[in-house]
This record gives C-alpha cells, structure tokens and sequence, in this order.
C-alpha cells in the first residue's frame, strides 16, 4: 500500500486571515494511516491523519477530492479506537496539492439537525407529567400536597432545560451551517 507522504517542513506561519478562520485548537495526530470512505460511493482512498480538532481533521491523502466530498475516516489499523472523529462525517473544506503527486486536505465535520420531532416528544412527556402533577395537588394534603407540588417543580426545571438544550443545539448547527458555507466559498 502506498502511503501519501508529506515533505519536511520547518515551522509555518500562518496568515491572519488562516488564523481568524480557525477556532479549535489543532492536536498532532501522529502521521496515523486512515483510509478516507467518499460518502454514498463506497470509494476509498489511503492517506495520513495530520491532526485532529473539535471542529475537523487535517489529513494527507494519495488522490484530490473535490472541495464539498463528503467522506468517513477510519484508521488503517483496526487496533486504534475511540477517537472523537472515527466514523463521523466531514467535508472537504481545504485541498492544496503537495510535491510527490499527494493532497493535503482539510475536513469539517458536519452536523446533524436537531431533531423537531424529538423536542415535540419531550414537550408532550413533559407537559403530561406537569398537567398530572397540578391534577392531584387538590386531592393530596400534608405531605403529600407538598411531594406533588415538588415533582410540578422539578418537571418545570426539566422543561425549561430542554427547551433551552434544544435552542443551542439550533443555534450550533446554523453557526456550523454558516462555517462551512464560508469555508468553502
């Protein structure tokens, strides 16, 4: 198998408009062998893992893919395992062709939409466990009245949580959205 190689280079500096763009801390990754599956082809092409971030990977790979390719890294080595991007879906933001015929690409990983129909669930759940909690205060007394009007409270706080998990979910999916429109225009 050939690997796709990288030519030694001292220390890069990058540009302000490079580092402005970057928001996540890049980790080196050890030169990994990964194999790059292109998402709905069943194609693979071999590379090298570079570094990892919260937000994507920079990898090293032997053919150019498209900016746009939806892709899945695995590593090579089936020993090596629980990496935060193993399996996830990225897409090609970055590619610049390097001396020996490799490609040294960027990749954001993609976000899944927060399900609607997920929160409406929840709402229902929850709306149902307030409505039975304020429906047996007036039958229960001492005690417990008290552990009724406790169980209304905590639902209420489970509530509002949800809600406002749901909403930053949306808003970090529409930021992502907007990153990655950004990046590749």
């Amino acid at each position: 198998m050939a690997t796709a190689q990288l030519p030694y280079s001292p220390a890069r500096t990058f540009s302000a408009a490079e580092t402005q763009r970057r928001r996540e801390t890049r980790r080196p990754a050890g030169w990994l062998g990964v194999e790059a599956e292109i998402v709905g082809t069943g194609r693979r092409a071999q590379g090298r893992l570079l570094d990892t971030s919260s937000g994507g990977l920079g990898l090293v790979l032997n053919e150019r893919l498209p900016l746009g390719t939806a892709i899945r890294i695995t590593p090579t080595d089936p020993t090596v395992g629980g990496s935060h991007w193993q399996g996830r879906e990225a897409r090609v933001v970055y590619s610049a062709e390097l001396p020996g015929g490799s490609w040294r690409m960027g990749l954001a990983f993609t976000f899944a939409r927060p399900s609607s129909l997920q929160m409406w669930g929840t709402r229902a759940v929850l709306l149902s466990a307030m409505l039975a909690s304020v429906a047996s205060v007036p039958a229960t007394q001492g005690e417990s009245m008290l552990a009724s009007s406790l169980v209304g409270v905590i639902v209420a706080v489970l509530f509002a949580g949800s809600e406002w998990q749901h909403r930053s979910e949306v808003t970090a999916y529409q930021r992502a959205v907007a990153s990655q429109k950004n990046a590749t225009a």
